[in-house]
């Protein structure tokens, strides 16, 4: 049985990761951005850079930011309006301005200087220019349809090929700059949060989740309640897992841009959201709240709304805790674990009897195990039950749980299951709701290429690709734009075993998981693995040879004896 918990990353940043050193070479930058310091009152800017580096195992020690208005005089002994000095740090993502106050609708330029591990200096990079724009200007429409591209997939199956290239019709349908989701076109709550993973995945879309969530929260109740969608009315009224996209949305683009300002401009209101809910529903035991809504799309197998209440009352109070843990405030951060504990309490003294679930649809089975609220022992039955269920019925799910049975399915050793599941959204007489396709393709990235952020931004991360024992899917070819740079995967099965080529982006760290018989013979670049550079066997577990491995590329060949 695999594990139930993704295992964490413990690695020292300096510590070699073989008898041979990595040839570490120059580090300099491969691009520039900036985007708004949304913390500060007076408009300001943050900066951001990707690292184009020499080799493996390369990490930034220091740099140093440079501004001022004039490209030409943009050195250490020119006319400058800010100087960051020489900064230790890691860091090379969202860094904020700390110089005088800049006028809007007025050209900038700014360049920045990295050292490496070894502490090498760089060259100054190109420079980059900013502006800020002045309360007068016309706010920019902004939608997601021509969102810049940030992942790839392709895999020896045409048919999740296609459905891939599916996602991307959807998103570019939906994001319209009024977002729009079935029923009646409109911005529902839920589908926004079920999707927004798997567009992130795949697109640029900070600016229009951040223009959305400005709305959004400022639809909320008076007494703390988030909206189905923003705005009044009576299509605005509270609903378990549509008011819930004020917390899903900003944490889950949090996770994958590593930006904060998301979290920081959400945390406020889900504060109150969570806090109103937990007043509804003192006892914890689940109850609904604002207007009946259900689990959208099911197929005559309904979900009780109660039932949907403590299961997405259980994610907000486990996303309340992140975000608490990234806004600094530990009260928040213990409470809202209470609070969980509580409602998985509640959630097994009234949903779960004698042994069994008395929640009887597909969506109960998946959302129980999605969101943890089983006893340990009942995890894998229910798995078992959930997945003969669908083998018989087929996916009688509303959008709940559509966006979850995929994962489910391949967390609990039914991955070949999931994978027919999947390509039977792309059969001839099966019409997916963006909810599907949006899943399907965030699944493709997270589980057969294997992409996991360990830490917000993926500074951290895993790369753990599970592979169809079946056959089904023999070769994946994937990348992610980070906001490090690229992480990507070409994995490969053959008769006598699996070939990978994996590549992490420069400044971060990760582990590498590679599924095979606990005796294969295990090579990188052709060599023993003992002899590579900036990566180690760490050990083996649950059926995989999890390799630590430093920033570059790596060619590893797993022969089973």
């Amino acid at each position: 049985m695999k594990s139930w918990k993704i295992l964490p990353l413990m690695l020292a940043l300096s510590a070699p990761l073989s008898a041979k050193e990595p040839e570490l070479g120059k580090i300099s930058l491969a691009s520039l951005s900036t985007s708004p310091d949304y913390k500060k009152e007076e408009a300001s800017v943050r900066f951001s850079w990707k690292i184009k580096a020499e080799g493996r195992g390369q990490l930034q020690s220091s740099y140093r930011i440079l501004v001022g208005k004039d490209k030409d005089t943009l050195k250490p002994d020119g006319e400058l309006i800010w100087d960051s000095g020489k900064v230790e740090g890691f860091e090379s993502i969202f860094m904020p301005y700390e110089g005088p106050a800049l006028t809007p609708d007025t050209t900038y330029y700014w360049t920045v200087q990295l050292w490496n591990n070894q502490k090498e200096e760089g060259p100054w990079s190109a420079p980059a220019s900013f502006s800020l724009p002045s309360e007068k200007s016309e706010p920019a429409t902004i939608s997601g349809t021509e969102a810049k591209s940030t992942g790839d997939f392709s895999c020896s199956d045409e048919t999740l090929n296609q459905l891939f290239k599916a996602a991307i019709d959807s998103r570019k349908k939906a994001l319209t700059p009024t977002p729009t989701f079935q029923p009646d076109g409109l911005p529902w709550g839920a589908p926004l949060q079920l999707t927004a993973r798997g567009y992130a995945f795949q697109a640029d879309l900070n600016d229009y989740y951040r223009s959305w969530l400005d709305g959004f929260v400022e639809s909320a109740e008076e007494g703390g309640l988030l909206p189905s969608l923003a705005g009044t009315g009576e299509n605005s009224k509270p609903a378990p897992g549509y008011s819930d996209a004020g917390l899903v949305v900003p944490f889950a683009l949090w996770q994958l841009t590593g930006d904060k300002s998301l979290v920081e401009l959400a945390f406020d209101p889900a504060v109150a959201h969570v806090g109103a809910i937990q007043k509804i529903d003192s006892d914890f035991s689940g109850k609904t709240f604002g207007i009946d809504r259900g689990d959208y799309g099911h197929k005559d197998d309904p979900t009780s709304s109660d039932f949907l209440a403590a299961c997405v009352f259980s994610l907000d109070c486990r996303i309340l805790s992140e975000m608490a843990t990234a806004m600094e405030h530990l009260p928040y951060i213990m409470q809202h674990q209470v609070w969980f504990s509580k409602v998985r309490e509640g959630f097994q003294k009234k949903y779960f009897v004698d042994g069994k679930l008395t929640e009887k649809s597909q969506t109960a089975q998946i959302l129980a195990l999605r969101y943890s609220l089983l006893p340990p022992e009942a995890k894998q039955p229910t798995a078992d039950a959930l997945a003969t269920r669908l083998e018989k019925e087929g996916l009688k799910a509303g959008n709940l749980g559509t966006a979850a049975v995929l994962p489910v399915l391949s967390w609990t050793d039914h991955h070949e299951q999931a994978v027919s599941l999947a390509k039977s959204f792309g059969a001839e007489d099966a019409a997916p709701s963006a909810v599907a396709l949006a899943n399907t393709q965030e699944w493709m990235f997270a589980f057969l290429a294997g992409f996991i952020h360990q830490s917000p931004g993926f500074k951290s991360l895993r790369v753990s690709p599970f592979i169809p024992t079946d056959g089904s899917v023999t070769e994946v070819k994937a990348h992610h734009e980070t906001p490090y740079g690229r992480l990507a995967i070409h994995w490969k099965t053959s008769e006598k075993g699996l070939s990978a080529t994996v590549t992490v982006p420069p400044n971060t760290t990760g582990i590498i998981a590679l599924p095979g018989e606990e005796k294969a013979q295990l090579t990188e670049g052709g060599l023993p693995l003992e002899k590579a550079v900036a990566c180690q066997l760490m050990r083996f577990a649950q059926g995989r040879h999890e390799i630590i491995a430093q920033s570059g590329t790596y060619q590893f060949e797993l022969v089973n004896p």
